[in-house]
């Protein structure tokens, strides 16, 4: 039977909207945490790996062209560490299912 607003009682119809998503919520809900859970450990390890930032704050008598290349080199490091982590744990993931 499908329920449609003008033969349901009202109150049916409105339960039925409501509990249509918290039936599905156990199942949809592991997948993101495990994923953002494995994203975090990844971004800080690739923090750890690609050092300390550069100092971002530009002094007087700074080279101005050698503080963004220091800062892109960063960004190229963490990500390169970032991407290669999370490639990894895919592979894993993948190899264990």
């Amino acid at each position: 039977m499908v329920m449609r607003p003008g033969n349901a009682r009202p109150g049916a119809w409105l339960v039925a909207c409501l509990a249509l998503p918290m039936l599905a919520a156990p199942l949809a809900a592991q997948v993101p945490f495990d994923g953002g859970r494995g994203y975090n450990q990844c971004a800080n390890d690739a923090y750890r790996r690609a050092g300390p930032p550069p100092r971002g704050d530009p002094r007087p008598g700074d080279d101005l062209a050698m503080l963004e290349r220091r800062r892109q080199e960063y960004e190229d490091r963490y990500y390169r560490a970032l991407d290669q982590c999370l490639r990894d744990t895919e592979n894993r993931r993948v190899r264990r299912n």
